[in-house]
């Protein structure tokens, strides 16, 4: 979570950033503004050209936010591991009970398995 946070600081100031620079640009003196009236289709055009920048920072930002957010969702955390492996554990007993005692003791090494895992993250302070 805290890398999240961390992450999201730093795309902030970018963004600020990126976005005083686009600021403090002037505009061509070559324009010519006429008094005729634009299209609409034009002026969109137009608007869309010139904030290109802003519009792919905007996505850019988006993306990398998104590829965050992913990844910390996916990287398994002990408390997963532990819930995991007790739903795996009452599936074993459940063979167990039902006479099933090979698919148990599968079922029982993989929880084992899975714990264990648990036990690495939690001494490496994940």
């Amino acid at each position: 979570m805290k890398k999240l946070l961390i992450a999201l600081i730093i795309m902030l100031t970018l963004v600020s950033f990126v976005s005083a620079q686009l600021d403090n640009t002037t505009p061509d003196e070559e324009t010519n503004v006429s008094d005729a009236p634009i299209p609409p289709e034009t002026s969109v055009l137009s608007t869309l050209k010139s904030n290109s920048r802003i519009i792919l920072g905007g996505v850019i930002a988006l993306i990398i936010l998104i590829i965050i957010v992913k990844v910390a969702k996916r990287s398994p955390k002990p408390e997963k591991l532990y819930r995991k492996a007790e739903s795996v554990h009452r599936e074993a007993e459940e063979f167990h009970n039902d006479g099933d005692e090979e698919t148990a003791q599968e079922l029982y090494e993989k929880a084992e398995e899975i714990r264990e895992k648990a036990r690495e993250m939690e001494s490496k302070g994940v």
